[in-house]
């Protein structure tokens, strides 16, 4: 996962590797959403319990801001987040909606793809930490 614009993780990308550690890591989550969320950790919907568990997760690393950018409107990205900070930003010109919009279809075509296996899989190195 990425960071948010809070500097915590946000769950809005989550690209995962199928484990007994990955499924322990999301069945913990689940397993807790009823449960307090410390103070510090508190965010909308799920991402509170990510932040809560996933900040002392070994199995959880950090991917590129630009493959979850919710807050760097100058950032060279594939998948941006207009929420928090970025809401303010969704406008922009029509070319500019177009050239973004464009690159999300090519985007999201490429997960379809992978998804239905018409796409070879693509690899992601993380750093973990």
């Amino acid at each position: 996962m990425a960071y948010g614009h809070s500097g915590r993780l946000n769950s809005g990308v989550v690209m995962a590797r199928q484990s007994d550690r990955s499924l322990a890591f999301f069945r913990a989550i689940i397993a807790d959403c009823e449960g307090a969320v410390p103070s510090e950790d508190i965010a909308p919907y799920e991402n509170g319990h990510v932040i809560k568990h996933g900040k002392a997760d070994p199995v959880v690393g950090i991917i590129e801001r630009r493959w979850n950018n919710t807050a760097d409107p100058e950032l060279d990205d594939p998948i941006r987040y207009f929420m928090g900070p970025m809401a303010i930003r969704i406008g922009g010109d029509r070319k500019a909606r177009t050239r973004r919009y464009r690159r999300l279809g090519t985007l999201r075509n490429s997960v379809l793809g992978l998804w239905t296996g018409t796409l070879p899989v693509l690899r992601v190195d993380v750093t973990v930490h």
